[in-house]
């Protein structure tokens, strides 16, 4: 009897285990920054800015997480981590980076 208990549980860990291998992460694939073309000319500028400024290391959009608005992005921008050039209001406006800002968030971040 306890042969066969022993038995069925192995065959049960083991099939457990199968399915759980077998089991694959769907991931969502990444898709490039959506063009604005046909929105404002703000929106156009911040696409513009985006292009010129960042999507040499971001070419499929943000790597930025726990972004709830516009202004989240702003603040990475003016003080970045890890190896993000600093882009401080010499190198872009405080108008451009506001623009910039609402160009990711609404074309690429709230897309995901």
């Amino acid at each position: 009897m306890k042969k066969l208990a022993a038995l069925i549980l192995s065959l049960f860990l083991l099939f457990s285990l199968f399915l759980i291998m077998s089991c694959k992460k769907v991931e969502k694939p990444v898709e490039p920054p959506r063009s604005v073309a046909s929105g404002t000319k703000q929106e156009n500028i911040g696409e513009e800015l985006f292009n010129e400024h960042c999507i040499m290391c971001h070419p499929e959009g943000s790597k930025i997480e726990h972004i709830r608005e516009p202004a989240d992005i702003a603040k990475v921008i003016r003080n970045p981590k890890g190896s993000m050039p600093e882009f401080n209001e010499d190198k872009i406006s405080d108008q451009d980076a506001t623009l910039l800002s609402k160009f990711i968030f609404l074309s690429i971040i709230s897309h995901k």
